[in-house]
């Protein structure tokens, strides 16, 4: 997974979260289980990870059809106004997002 081998983050576990907290989860389905009538689940688990830098928290949650929504959390507490941090949680963001264009764009053809 780039996450670790790319971008130096390590597994964390899994965590519960909320895929209601995005905004956009039209086109998923979190269930509950395959005879249920499509009830939203409140909590789903997501696999976590953290920068080595403590800067950021990654959470990976998948739907039923295997498609993710990707979360992505600056750790305030760890940075508390270090500007180097910060900059480092940036650059960190910024290569992630640009991985990920990058791999939907050649995905499409």
């Amino acid at each position: 997974m780039a996450l670790t081998s790319d971008f130096n983050f390590v597994y964390d576990g899994n965590h519960m979260s909320d895929p209601n907290e995005n905004d956009c989860l039209d086109g998923f389905d979190f269930v509950i289980n395959k005879w249920s009538m499509k009830k939203k689940k409140k909590q789903v688990p997501a696999r976590q990870y953290l920068h080595r830098s403590g800067t950021l928290f990654i959470r990976l949650l998948r739907d039923t059809r295997g498609s993710a929504i990707i979360s992505i959390y600056l750790n305030q507490r760890h940075i508390a106004g270090d500007e180097q941090l910060l900059l480092c949680a940036r650059t960190v963001f910024q290569g992630i997002e640009h991985y990920i264009t990058e791999v939907c764009k050649r995905a499409r053809f």
